[in-house]
């Protein structure tokens, strides 16, 4: 569901060059998104049906400029698979209170360099200030709970990611959004199109 929520965001955003790509610790290789994800989903009008789940290896992390856990238990267990990947490795929520308590500067150059440019800030963030440690970093899993627990993670899992884009992005606009939920082109209030 992060996977979507994220690629979407940064779509909305005229984000190209980020790659996106879910993974777990402890999941089926291949194993396709519950039928209550692909529902849960299909009300934001964002089409997970062809997901197939994938293990984080050794490779995976190292080359991640960033890893996004879903629960502390996570982060930890990327960190001892990759002691060197732990400083860009945070919960979506820790991430998000960092870059919105502390936010990063906007850099000029490519969204790559603004993306390590925030990881950076917030991994610094992070190091120097130990005890900002957040009560509650987890995102409920709903796995085996019916819709209605899917859809109260998708809207959970919905704003942090929008605020991560923002977080990770500032200074890049949002693109007008229909009520209905989907994206549509619009001008910026700084002129040009989204």
């Amino acid at each position: 569901m992060a996977e979507g929520f994220l690629r979407l965001e940064l779509q909305r955003r005229g984000i190209d060059g980020i790659r996106i790509e879910s993974s777990g610790l402890s999941v089926w290789e291949g194993s396709a998104a519950t039928s209550e994800a692909v529902e849960a989903l299909t009300e934001y009008g964002l089409d997970i049906s062809g997901h197939g789940a994938r293990r984080l290896t050794r490779d995976m992390a190292e080359q991640a400029d960033l890893i996004v856990a879903m629960s502390a238990e996570h982060r930890q267990g990327v960190s001892r698979l990759v002691p060197s990947a732990a400083g860009r490795t945070f919960t979506i929520k820790e991430l998000v209170y960092l870059l919105e308590s502390f936010p990063a500067e906007a850099v000029q150059g490519s969204p790559a360099q603004q993306l390590k440019a925030s990881v950076d800030a917030a991994t610094a963030v992070r190091d120097d200030a130990p005890e900002l440690e957040l009560l509650d970093e987890d995102i409920a899993d709903p796995l085996g709970l019916g819709i209605e627990s899917f859809r109260a993670t998708a809207w959970e899992i919905e704003g942090l990611s929008r605020r991560l884009a923002d977080g990770l992005f500032p200074g890049v606009g949002r693109a007008a959004v229909t009520e209905e939920g989907g994206a549509r082109r619009s001008r910026s209030p700084e002129g040009g199109v989204r």
